[in-house]
């Protein structure tokens, strides 16, 4: 049995596939590539609000990434304690993660 107490929780799961934009234009391409609706509409401005930030302040020595795609491949809801500040967090942290990951490296 799980009890939760004070209150709502928070709750967002995100997968994403980032990688360099194959258009060689600056700023994010964000691709959903997610099927069924396992994200609500109203949370994918937030996501794209955490990739950015993400960028604005990069993974090495705060510079910013100035080009990338990330593609949302999909993602988890809870009908309580989802909302769309913690898509907004998913998605940033999502984000420097798999930038850490991607060899990232300054110009």
């Amino acid at each position: 049995m799980v009890k939760q107490t004070g209150g709502s929780g928070q709750f967002a799961d995100l997968t994403i596939e980032l990688g360099p934009r194959k258009d060689d234009e600056q700023g994010l391409e964000k691709v959903d590539a997610t099927k069924g609706g396992v994200i609500p509409k109203e949370y994918i401005p937030s996501i794209r609000k955490g990739f950015l930030k993400a960028m604005q302040h990069g993974v090495l020595l705060g510079y910013p990434v100035e080009s990338c795609s990330v593609k949302l491949l999909d993602g988890k809801i809870h009908q309580e304690d989802s909302n769309a500040i913690d898509f907004e967090k998913a998605a940033r942290d999502g984000f420097k993660n798999a930038a850490a990951l991607a060899g990232p490296q300054l110009l």
